[in-house]
């Protein structure tokens, strides 16, 4: 039985390659020849779904470099590859922003039965998100589905919890020690009972508010000092009605348009407080 491949760029090309045989253009991809220190390269991009699926893999850069040299002993070779290797894994790293990685978790809970739901409004928020980079968040990782995406000049990874609300922090605990990310650069959106439908409350830390999720997440990290975007659902009707029926009904009526609208503008918060920061995004969508 042939061994699993590990080469992850020369796949990418040959499949390319292939493909490319076949189509007069395969759409979601792009690829260039071309040539560093007298070695060729080839470079693979994937853009979007599209790619993903024509290639099977995720979206990305993949670069082959051709050391044909080495192996015919030419004088000068052996540096002239460590230049071409140094030179390829800069330029991989050139999109890599100097903060790292950050953490965008939009809570919910998983399954058809809650979709749509005032506690569901943080995987809509993701899946914004996720529509406007044509990148579906559908990869189960760390017990929840994921994707990455740039945002705001940021390499980001998108996750929904599929842990349900209650133990959000499990997901978000496991993605934080894997990628070491530090707290400040997990951002979590979640639904607020206490602010009026539609309305956004960026913040950069502080308590859970009565969130179970954001408490989870809390007792997970060992810190509350984590940014979140608030999104509002409204207060329950009156005080003996039971929080959890609340939470988990629908919205209705002119309710629906207002959390629609409010699903973009959170959207474009989680970006904005990316590319521009915490004070500039509270100034901007805190209402």
């Amino acid at each position: 039985m042939a061994g699993r491949r590990t080469d992850l760029a020369l796949e990418a090309k040959e499949i390319w390659e292939e493909g490319a045989a076949e189509a007069a253009v395969l759409e979601g991809v792009e690829a260039a020849a071309g040539e560093r220190e007298g070695f060729p390269t080839e470079t693979v991009r994937i853009l979007d779904r599209r790619g993903e699926e024509a290639l099977g893999k995720p979206a990305g850069r993949y670069v082959t470099l051709t050391l044909d040299g080495l192996a015919r002993r030419e004088e000068g070779a052996f540096g002239r590859a460590a230049r071409a290797v140094a030179g390829e894994l800069a330029g991989l790293l050139e999109g890599v922003p100097a903060g790292g990685l950050a953490l965008v978790v939009g809570l919910g809970n998983p399954g058809p039965k809650y979709e749509w739901t005032r506690h569901n409004v943080g995987f809509q928020v993701a899946d914004e998100i996720a529509a406007r980079k044509d990148v579906p968040v559908q990869r189960l990782k760390f017990r929840a589905l994921t994707n990455t995406v740039e945002l705001g000049g940021a390499k980001v990874l998108l996750m929904k919890p599929v842990t349900y609300m209650n133990l959000s922090g499990e997901a978000v605990r496991q993605a934080v020690d894997f990628y070491k990310i530090p707290p400040e650069r997990v951002l979590v959106v979640s639904d607020d009972t206490a602010l009026a439908v539609g309305r956004l409350r960026i913040r950069k830390g502080g308590s859970a508010g009565g969130h179970n999720g954001l408490k989870n997440i809390i007792q997970h990290l060992g810190t509350d000092q984590f940014p979140r975007v608030r999104v509002g659902v409204g207060e329950k009707p009156h005080p003996d009605y039971d929080m959890a029926d609340w939470v988990l009904g629908k919205f209705q009526g002119e309710d629906k348009k207002a959390i629609d609208g409010a699903v973009k503008r959170a959207a474009d918060a989680v970006e904005c407080f990316l590319k521009e920061g915490p004070d500039r995004a509270m100034n901007r969508f805190n209402g």
